[in-house]
């Protein structure tokens, strides 16, 4: 019977979640096990059962590759369907999302020796209620000479993300700095220490740059710099940096940026499939191909209608 009729009755997809917790249970009892000390048999109860669980998970998952795609295809809607929102907020949000204030504090601190202004704190509407259960404050920023916006954010993610986190599994911190400059040819600069985002494929018109993770600030910046000075000589007909003075501009121009990004995300040049394969960093598995094959289809439907 197939993962769509039981009892005569369309059935639920089984997602990959039914495959990550399970192993989330694995990895909390081995570390307990390894650890220092006697082991306790809840561990060894974690261990086996979680590992028995993710089995029967995988094999449920690995019939329903349409999930997958699905998901994928659902996401690229929610994040570049358009212009996101944005709500303003203060530091009490930055709190009740358990978000490090210590980090904005020091990288406020940091820019402010290199002459950005701050200007608000913000929620894009949109990441977070997109299916990851993404939970950010971007502190944004303008330099002195108004060329630059920075944004300053530490995300957190709920669900079975959150629980890979904690055992390890995934980076627990997510703490990320970003430098972005608009040309007058509408085009952007853009400079990160967000590597993992790195791995995505291009936007055509935004020219990125990726630093590793604990890069300071300084370094990001002076990178960032350099980086926008590579772009301008290579542009002919007296390109130059977009100045914005107010957070009102600033929006705009983070508008604008978002607008490129659909446009591609939206087109019939972004390839799903080349995405997965891109951001695995390997080859896929049959299941897995399937998978990116199927998102392909979806986009390529989708695309056809509109």
């Amino acid at each position: 019977m197939s993962d769509t009729e039981k009892d005569g009755k369309p059935a639920e997809p089984t997602g990959i979640g039914s495959v990550l917790w399970p192993l989330t249970l694995v990895a909390w009892g081995v570390y307990r096990v390894a650890r220092p000390g006697p082991s306790r048999m809840w561990d060894w109860v974690m261990i086996l059962g979680g590992g028995v669980f993710a089995l029967l998970g995988l094999v449920a998952w690995r019939t329903s590759p349409t999930r997958g795609a699905k998901d994928i295809e659902k996401l690229n809607r929610e994040l570049y369907g358009g212009v996101h929102q944005r709500r303003v907020v203060d530091e009490s949000t930055i709190a009740a999302y358990g978000l490090d204030i210590d980090f904005y504090q020091r990288t406020t601190q940091a820019l402010g020796w290199l002459g950005f202004r701050q200007l608000k704190d913000i929620v894009d509407v949109e990441t977070e209620q997109a299916w990851l259960k993404c939970r950010a404050v971007i502190r944004t920023f303008l330099s002195r000479d108004g060329t630059t916006m920075a944004g300053v954010y530490h995300a957190r993610f709920g669900g079975w993300v959150r629980l890979l986190a904690m055992v390890g599994l995934l980076p627990r911190k997510h703490q990320i700095t970003d430098f972005e400059t608009e040309l007058s040819d509408g085009t952007f600069v853009t400079t990160s220490d967000a590597s993992s985002a790195g791995k995505t494929s291009e936007f055509p018109g935004v020219a990125r740059l990726f630093l590793s993770p604990g890069v300071s600030t300084a370094d990001l910046w002076a990178a960032h710099t350099e980086h926008v000075g590579r772009e301008l000589a290579g542009r002919q007909g007296g390109v130059m940096a977009v100045v914005m003075r107010t957070y009102e501009e600033l929006g705009a121009a983070q508008d604008r940026l978002q607008l490129l990004k659909c446009a591609y995300r939206n087109s019939a040049a972004f390839d799903p499939a080349a995405e997965c394969a891109r951001v695995a960093e390997k080859p896929l598995t049959p299941e897995q191909q399937a998978m990116a094959d199927e998102a392909a289809r979806l986009h390529r439907e989708r695309i056809a209608k509109e």
